[in-house]
């Protein structure tokens, strides 16, 4: 085998192991990645609702959870929530509840 034959199948295996890779990603990477996305969005959503439905009850928290609630609001907002947390959230805040 010469060198030049070599090089055309390093470049063949190099392209087929691109095409395995890419097709890997785009059929169960990606869709994996926005179930997980949608999977977070769905607890920060729950995790938020319940704790603002206890802060506008009076229930108070402690300035870790506190800490923590606005840590998940802003991972919320930033990965797309929806407007009737974002309302909610205002409104306690308006009235300085949070």
């Amino acid at each position: 085998m010469n060198v030049v034959d070599l090089i055309i199948q390093l470049a063949s295996l190099l392209t087929s192991i691109t095409l395995i890779t890419l097709s890997i990603k785009k059929y169960f990477v990606v869709p994996l990645e926005k179930r997980i996305k949608d999977v977070n969005m769905e607890q920060y959503r729950t995790y938020l609702i319940d704790n603002m439905a206890d802060i506008s009850k009076g229930i108070s928290k402690t300035p870790i959870q506190m800490a923590r609630i606005y840590e998940v609001y802003d991972k919320y907002i930033k990965n797309g929530g929806n407007s009737y947390v974002h309302e909610e959230w205002e409104k306690l805040k308006k009235i300085g509840k949070i």
